[in-house]
């Protein structure tokens, strides 16, 4: 048996840098791998766990590896999660938005479909709540995502559906060279009667190893509308980093604010 821990935390300011630093995200996971198919995750959310009523186990699931396919059933990170990139490979200081839930109870099936193409899909129990609420188990919801990939690039349509609602998307990444990439994705979603629109789109330049400037466009609704421009230094290693982002607000009325981000990666 082998144990495969990890652990990532965020230090981040407010919308003016006198605001100060606080720990947005401290995270721990760990994966047991046995020497059969069978083994196990978990990931706990430090932040969150003294909180009464409180998200902070966002996944604890066994699985059945077959070598190409994996299946797993308990606490899981949805498919349609996977539209958007994780806290720890995220190049900016906040999250770009999305409309989909990213943790449920259920099973789930990842793996190759070709040599260009992956998908995940997911059958799960109401999303959206913290794991012990017992309205988690009520009603049936589903999602997934199909990639497909075409040489450095992908684009991948995805979907989340429940009871009430629906939502969609498609995401794609883009590399023009070693140092300049972009990704962006454009989402839709239908629930309590009203459409919801959400999209952005990233560009990175990597000026030279361990300096990157990016820009980035976020749409929320027309009522929010950013642009955000920046600069994120890290080590040889990528594990610890620090990132400067200025978000402008498109919107009047609306104001701007300068976060930074500290980031550790183990």
């Amino acid at each position: 048996m082998q144990l495969d821990n990890y652990a990532f935390a965020d230090i981040v300011t407010g919308p003016s840098l006198s605001d100060g630093f606080f720990a947005r995200t401290t995270r721990l996971g760990t994966t047991v791998n046995t020497l059969t198919p069978f083994g196990f995750r978990g990931e706990v959310e430090l932040i969150d766990i003294d909180k009464s009523g409180s998200n902070f186990l966002r996944q604890a699931y066994f699985q059945y590896d077959t070598g190409s396919w994996k299946h797993r059933l308990g606490r899981l990170f949805l498919g349609a999660g996977f539209s958007t990139p994780p806290p720890f490979k995220l190049r900016t200081v906040n999250y770009p938005g999305s409309p989909y839930n990213l943790h449920a109870w259920g099973i789930q099936t990842l793996g190759n479909l070709s040599d260009t193409t992956s998908a995940v899909l997911d059958i799960s129990t109401r999303s959206g709540v913290a794991f012990s609420d017992p309205g988690s188990f009520g009603g049936l919801e589903a999602s997934g995502r199909i990639q497909y990939e075409i040489n450095s690039s992908s684009l991948a349509p995805s979907f989340q559906v429940g009871q009430g609602f629906y939502r969609v998307g498609i995401d794609g990444t883009y590399k023009f060279s070693d140092k300049f990439d972009a990704y962006g994705a454009v989402h839709l979603a239908k629930e309590g009667g009203l459409l919801k629109k959400i999209g952005h789109l990233f560009v990175g330049w990597k000026v030279f190893k361990g300096v990157e400037l990016h820009t980035q466009i976020i749409y929320r609704q027309k009522q929010s509308i950013w642009w955000t421009n920046g600069i994120r230094l890290s080590d040889p290693s990528d594990k610890f980093s620090i990132t400067l982002d200025h978000e402008h607000s498109l919107v009047e009325g609306v104001p701007s604010g300068t976060f930074v981000r500290l980031q550790f990666v183990y």
